[in-house]
């Protein structure tokens, strides 16, 4: 099971060409191969674009897009619990 919540929502008027968006939150305990995309496709929705913002306790925090760092003994001690 997948808990979703709604982060944000933009809806153009009738005479804009752009499409609405939605930015909704995912949390899954165990990520099975492409679930997330099974899920929303299963719902009508389309997926423009997928973050991956933890795993497990690990958090991307504000490490840039493309970017790596080091992890620390309290990371992996942390991430084992």
């Amino acid at each position: 099971p997948a808990d979703a919540s709604i982060i944000s929502h933009s809806n153009p008027d009738k005479t804009s060409r752009a499409l609405s968006e939605t930015v909704l939150e995912f949390r899954i305990a165990e990520g099975k191969n492409r679930q997330i995309r099974r899920l929303c496709k299963r719902s009508g929705l389309t997926v423009t674009r997928l973050i991956r913002t933890a795993i497990g306790k690990l958090h991307l925090n504000d490490l840039p897009s493309g970017r790596w760092r080091e992890l620390s003994p309290s990371d992996i001690i942390n991430a084992t619990l």
